[in-house]
């Protein structure tokens, strides 16, 4: 198996890597099972330092996540080339997610040295960190940018027609979902979990050869 079809892995082992995080994380952070509200500014420093192990599992967890985010990006990058000039819109929409979770995962770990010696900002650190990741409408976005980059870098048969239509929807929902977030209509990050489905999705439909695909393309 050549290493760039390898690297199309990293898309589910991202999508897996990075839910187990957001669990820990959840609950570390004070949620519960039954969806209440998390603890506010003053009661926020006390939980994360009562659940500091917790806290750097799920931020470790989420830098594994964005490092398979980017070895997915750049196995993409490799299977959607096109003579159009387009194929970088989709690895680079994938590879900004990766940077933004990197992000987010130092900013976590960071919450709790800060609830040691500044409880008071250790709050707004947590919320900063959640808009750097999946929290952030940006993420539908750019999640929206990554699956169309795959529909106008490859022509339709040279990747699978079901992964063609599934690309598509996912494409409309998350770019529809990122504006909806942007102007506080529905809450931020409840549509980001459908990009890490099509990453992992991503990963096990492209690994057929072009050529593969349209054969399968033109019996379909």
């Amino acid at each position: 198996m050549s290493r760039s079809r390898l690297a199309l892995f990293g898309g589910p082992a991202f999508f897996i890597t990075w839910f187990v995080a957001a669990q820990i994380l959840y609950f570390a952070s004070g949620g519960t099972t039954d969806g209440g509200p998390l603890p506010g500014p003053d009661e926020f420093p006390a939980v994360v330092l009562s659940n500091r192990p917790s806290v750097y599992a799920g931020a470790t967890l989420l830098a594994v996540a964005a490092v398979f985010l980017l070895w997915f990006a750049a196995g993409l990058r490799d299977r959607v080339r096109s003579d159009r000039g387009l194929d970088l819109i989709g690895p680079l929409g994938a590879a900004t997610v990766a940077v933004l979770v990197l992000l987010e995962a130092g900013l976590v770990a960071a919450s709790v040295r800060i609830a040691e010696a500044a409880p008071e900002a250790s709050w707004t650190v947590d919320q900063l960190s959640g808009a750097m990741g999946f929290e952030s409408f940006l993420t539908p976005l750019l999640g929206a940018v990554a699956a169309a980059g795959v529909i106008v870098a490859a022509d339709q048969n040279t990747i699978s027609k079901w992964f063609w239509w599934v690309t598509i929807v996912i494409g409309v929902i998350l770019a529809i979902a990122g504006v909806l977030e942007g102007f506080d209509l529905i809450p931020a990050g409840r549509f980001a979990i459908i990009f890490g489905l099509w990453v992992a999705i991503a990963g096990f439909a492209l690994q057929a050869s072009p050529q593969q695909a349209a054969e399968h393309f033109d019996r379909t």
